[in-house]
């Protein structure tokens, strides 16, 4: 009988020893944008709802507060609403409490106010990983792991940038991209986002295309006996459960499945 797993907790049965970049990571492109404008969306789930569908990688833009200059937040879908940073590290730490085993990626992009703030808000918090080099899943279970990003240079950093040409549509592209972080994730931490913009379409509509070549394409990998180790973290608009779990699947080998 095939053991089963949930979304919530499927990092649990990742080997100890197993380098966190070798893991194939469902993630979530400015996790936070759920609410406000639907031009500015890039989410369906709120971010609890996020972590209990299986995400574990987030990407967050921060700024100051316009009156309370101490006071950083997460924006999320318009300029006009914001969610204090602090509640978002509390979800993912009780999550983390709750779920042991888990890992969360957290990249940031502060803005030049924020930087330093946001550097003290980590410095002696021993639940999260800030080195450069790519850890273990033993050494950041129940950690929040970070992500450099431009602006942030505290964390793991991306070993591999793989860029997107504007001549091609970008769903063309996903594949070969897929392939190329199957090739340097082993030794590499390896993010491929998976978000575009479409001057003519609303983002969800944008996405529903690309996360249907994603989704095919990871389908056909599983089905392939030959299929790279892993694929890296992928990053996605409006992810649904269920290719959540097509991206989970990749990390399940043997009998284990998802519930």
């Amino acid at each position: 009988m095939a053991a089963t797993r949930s979304p919530v907790n499927w990092m649990a049965s990742l080997p100890e020893d197993k380098s966190l970049s070798s893991i194939t990571i469902p993630g979530t492109h400015k996790s936070l944008s759920y609410d406000g404008l639907i031009l500015y969306r890039c989410q369906e789930l709120d971010l609890q709802a996020q972590l209990n569908a299986g995400v574990r990688y987030f990407d967050m833009e921060l700024k100051t507060g316009i009156i309370d200059r101490t006071t950083i937040y997460v924006k999320i879908g318009t300029i006009f609403k914001y969610v204090r940073f602090t509640d978002v590290l509390k979800t993912f730490k009780v999550f983390l409490s709750n779920q042991e085993l888990e890992t969360v990626l957290l990249r940031v992009t502060p803005d030049r106010n924020a930087v330093h703030i946001v550097k003290d808000l980590f410095s002696q918090d021993l639940n999260v990983w800030k080195e450069p080099n790519v850890p273990s899943v033993s050494q950041v279970r129940g950690k929040i792991v970070l992500i450099q990003s431009s602006t942030f240079h505290v964390g793991v950093a991306p070993g591999v940038t793989l860029i997107f040409h504007n001549r091609k549509p970008k769903e063309e592209q996903l594949p070969e991209h897929l392939r190329q972080a199957g090739k340097y994730c082993v030794d590499h931490l390896v993010v491929t986002d998976t978000s575009s913009t479409n001057l003519f379409d609303v983002p969800e509509k944008v996405a529903k295309k690309l996360n249907s070549v994603v989704g095919h394409h990871l389908e056909m990998l599983l089905k392939d006996s030959n299929r790279p180790p892993c694929l890296g973290v992928i990053a996605m608009d409006f992810p649904g459960p269920e290719l959540i779990k097509t991206v989970i699947a990749f990390n399940l080998r043997g009998a284990t499945k998802l519930r």
